[in-house]
């Protein structure tokens, strides 16, 4: 009889964990029906770069994250000077939990030296947009979620 409801709940577990990983494939926004392209997302983050890139470059005060960037500061249409890490949208655990998030990370260093990661400023998004996080630590401040869709405008 243990036995049996051993199995039981091992075959519900698997089957849940089967729905789940069925419905909701890596990266893909249930809420929204759409995966969430990485030009939306290094378009969300980049006014925000250029706002405190551009900040920075007025003051100039020696510990900041815009110190080593030589004035550069992103085009609006440039999606070289970002990575997206989609890597934690692949573990299964995370699916399962609803735990995916994507980063995009921002560097003047980009253009020049592709793998380059220093200096660089990172943002952490929800695979549907809301974002989780940023070096910039203006996230806390913020009382409604900031959204792909609410940095765009749309």
């Amino acid at each position: 009889m243990l036995r049996t409801c051993g199995f039981l709940v091992l075959g519900l577990l698997l089957g849940y964990v089967i729905y789940v990983l069925r419905q909701s494939p890596a990266g893909y926004c249930a809420e929204q029906n759409r995966f969430i392209s990485d030009e939306e997302f290094i378009y969300a983050v980049i006014p925000i770069i250029q706002v405190y890139a551009t900040n920075f470059n007025k003051r100039r005060t020696e510990n900041s994250l815009f110190s080593n960037w030589d004035g550069y500061v992103p085009e609006s249409n440039n999606v070289n000077c970002c990575r997206v890490n989609r890597q934690e949208t692949y573990s299964i655990f995370n699916r399962i939990l609803g735990l995916q998030t994507v980063e995009i990370w921002v560097s003047p260093s980009y253009k020049v030296r592709p793998a380059h990661w220093s200096s660089s400023v990172r943002f952490s998004f929800s695979i549907c947009g809301e974002l989780l996080d940023t070096d910039l630590g203006f996230r806390s401040t913020v009382k409604e979620p900031i959204t792909t869709r609410t940095l765009l405008g749309e």
